[in-house]
């Protein structure tokens, strides 16, 4: 008897990727679109919490659907959340990218030996206050704003006159967007989580022989995460910090 095939399954409808919510869009739509390009998350059939940018292009036309999502662990999520928090509080904070890496798994199943950029996030505080994020991956790149949720807007008095503060708007509406998703996105990571499956559950799968082969790779490659470098783990051969990034090395 032949196999009836799976049906498609799409990953579960979130609040996080409803479009009736506010979420940071961009400033005019991506090429092909209609509409600016909305930040979401979603959860993956394997539990995964994903970024996603719903820029309004689908099926046949989506030339770049693979370069729109990134995974993002809780800790990945939660270092990017908390650095655009320092863009808000910080007066100071110009632009600092956060690189997504990870070691992955090549041909014939092995570990890379080096981390492989799966996403790469700018975060912007202009001189009037206002937060941007950037997404880029591969050539694929969106400008986030975050101007305010739906219409709202905050005044403000100045000189005996009530005056727009586009600026505090928009570091409030960021701090409002983490203090939401961090811990929901969290609970949903936890919730959904699956433990690994053994390919030989009755016996036994060497793992402790292997982990001294992956040790011994991520030894030799340490500088992988550094600024650009690539040299073992003496901290006097990183690269620059983000502050002494020029413009032309941030593309946004």
């Amino acid at each position: 008897m032949s196999q009836q095939p799976q049906a498609f399954q799409r990953r579960p409808q979130l609040l996080a990727n409803d479009y009736r919510y506010p979420a940071p869009m961009s400033r005019e739509p991506v090429e092909g679109a209609k509409y600016p390009a909305r930040w979401t998350w979603e959860q993956g059939l394997d539990g995964k919490i994903y970024f996603k940018v719903n820029d309004g292009v689908f099926g046949k036309d989506d030339r770049n659907a693979k370069m729109k999502e990134v995974e993002m662990s809780a800790m990945d999520r939660g270092a990017l959340l908390e650095l655009m928090r320092n863009a808000c509080d910080d007066p100071n904070f110009t632009k600092t990218q956060y690189h997504v890496k990870k070691i992955t798994f090549g041909a014939g199943g092995r570990l890379n030996e080096h981390p492989s950029t799966l996403g790469i996030f700018t975060v912007m505080r202009s001189q009037d206050g206002r937060i941007s994020v950037g997404y880029t991956k591969g050539s694929y790149k969106v400008m986030f704003d975050f101007k305010s949720p739906f219409e709202s807007m905050i005044m403000v008095a100045k000189d005996g006159e009530p005056r727009e503060d586009a600026g505090l708007m928009s570091r409030v509406f960021c701090k409002a967007f983490i203090n939401f998703y961090l811990p929901y996105l969290n609970e949903l990571e936890i919730s959904g989580y699956k433990p690994r499956e053994s390919k030989n559950a009755g016996g036994n799968n060497n793992s402790g022989g292997n982990g001294g082969g992956w040790n011994n790779n991520r030894g030799g490659n340490g500088g992988g995460n550094n600024w650009g470098g690539n040299g073992g783990n003496n901290s006097s051969q990183r690269k620059p910090d983000p502050s002494s990034f020029e413009d032309d090395e941030i593309d946004f």
